[in-house]
């Protein structure tokens, strides 16, 4: 949870946050996986998909309410570094170091599983933009 909240800090700060940024986006990513950890401990298991989804909600759920508590500056620096650790870099380069080596069965697989975590990450995003713009009818970004 502590790294989590680390590479969300430092992601957001490489992509232009600020201090008060820094720390809405470590708060965003440790409270992320804290639900995260929350959802695996469940005796019913949660689809990959949904597990995203939902982590993509709760992520974006988090960086706009720091945000508008005062804790940020800028509303997508802090979304972007706190979504960062569910981005599914490894999984990506995998796929095509398959590619590369000439297994494309096992690179489209790879390939796919990224594609797919990639969908749910953002309709989780979008969800809750979405009712954030129903409630307020106004965007945030």
């Amino acid at each position: 949870m502590l790294a989590s909240g680390v590479g969300s800090g430092g992601f957001c700060y490489l992509l232009g946050g600020q201090a008060m940024d820094m720390l809405a986006a470590f708060l965003s990513g440790f409270l992320l996986y804290v639900v995260l950890l929350a959802f695996e401990k469940r005796e019913k298991t949660t689809s990959k998909i949904v597990l995203n989804m939902i982590g993509g909600f709760c992520v974006s759920l988090f960086a706009v309410f720091f945000y508008r508590i005062g804790l940020g500056n800028t509303p997508g620096s802090i979304l972007v570094g706190s979504v960062m650790p569910l981005v599914p870099g490894v999984s990506l380069v995998n796929a095509v170091r398959d590619f590369a080596e000439g297994n494309y069965i096992g690179g489209g697989v790879r390939f796919l599983d990224a594609l797919m975590v990639a969908l749910g990450i953002a309709l989780g995003v979008s969800l809750m933009h979405v009712i954030y713009f129903r409630m307020t009818g106004g965007s945030l970004l």
